[in-house]
């Protein structure tokens, strides 16, 4: 009878090994497909935009400050499950995100999470622009994942796409990430810079060479957002000549446009007493440059994190 008994149990579960294994891998699978930086970035992109409240937007800020100080509790998923946004958790990266559509184009913002003996360029790269500058939000994903930076951020909705916004009286407004005074993206932008010791926020945007007599023949034009030019920004300008072979200018030293003066994410991380902010405006044939070689990315990025 013992030995009925065993043979049946051992049966059953069998039968349930092969029913659930399947599905187990099934939705590992999943789950790695859906964790790629890239293809959230695609699948999250949004046809309209739609601004938080500010009150809700105070919210994400002290989220994202302890997401980036790496805690992740229940509570704190809950918290983003009230303003539709989700975390994937993939090992190395805290993906946050819209959790559910229509997608009102809030932007994907990437944690790397902290590893003990690892050393971590404290450096937020952002591409507000991802769409429009064109090359600038793939080039940023790949840096952020050939590269020991601390955290990326990217547009999810086209910077031409006008809304409104009847809580701030604002009518037929661009959605344009670096204008707004309020967004999604200044929340991540202002508790990195709160909660990041000797942070470096690293903007990227794209211009048109052709366009201006003064830009022919210029790669790149670089800045801190500001009139003022430090002697880091001198070497960050050199250091990005001597290792892709550019020819760049700093913005009012050599150069009077382009230096990202009215930026709005530069504007308010400086009334934080932040003073890692750069605005680098590039050349579509250096983002053609950059987005092809993983290793003029990783000299480009270098230059950022000394």
């Amino acid at each position: 009878m013992n030995n009925q008994y065993n043979r049946v149990f051992l049966a059953n579960f069998l039968l349930c090994l092969l029913l659930v294994l399947p599905h187990q891998l099934l939705a590992k699978n999943e789950l790695n497909k859906s964790s790629s930086i890239k293809s959230v970035w695609k699948e999250k992109r949004a046809s309209h935009y739609q601004n938080y409240s500010s009150k809700n937007l105070k919210l994400a800020e002290s989220i994202f400050e302890q997401l980036l100080l790496n805690q992740t509790t229940e509570k704190l998923r809950q918290k983003l499950r009230s303003l539709n946004l989700t975390l994937i958790e993939t090992g190395e990266f805290l993906l946050i995100s819209e959790a559910q559509p229509p997608y009102t184009g809030q932007g994907l913002y990437v944690i790397r999470a902290s590893s003990a003996g690892t050393p971590v360029s404290p450096v937020l790269l952002q591409a507000p622009h991802g769409y429009y500058d064109l090359k600038t939000g793939s080039i940023a994903i790949k840096i952020m994942q050939e590269n020991a930076i601390r955290a990326l951020a990217v547009n999810t909705v086209h910077r031409r796409i006008r809304y409104v916004d009847k809580a701030r009286h604002t009518d037929n407004k661009n959605a344009d990430m670096a204008h707004l005074s309020e967004s999604l993206l200044m929340a991540f932008s202002r508790a990195f810079a709160k909660v990041v010791d000797n942070g470096r926020i690293i903007q990227l945007h794209g211009f048109n060479a052709d366009k201006r007599p003064q830009t022919r023949q210029l790669d790149m034009i670089i800045s801190n957002g500001t009139s003022v030019v430090s002697q880091q920004l001198i070497s960050q300008k050199d250091c990005i000549d001597r290792a892709l072979s550019t020819s760049s200018k700093i913005y009012s030293l050599d150069i009077s446009i382009l230096g990202g003066e009215k930026n709005r994410i530069g504007q308010a991380v400086r009334k934080q007493d932040f003073s890692g902010f750069n605005h680098i405006e590039m050349s579509l044939p250096l983002r053609k440059k950059l987005n092809r070689s993983a290793r003029q990315r990783r000299a480009f990025s270098q230059c950022f994190a000394k």
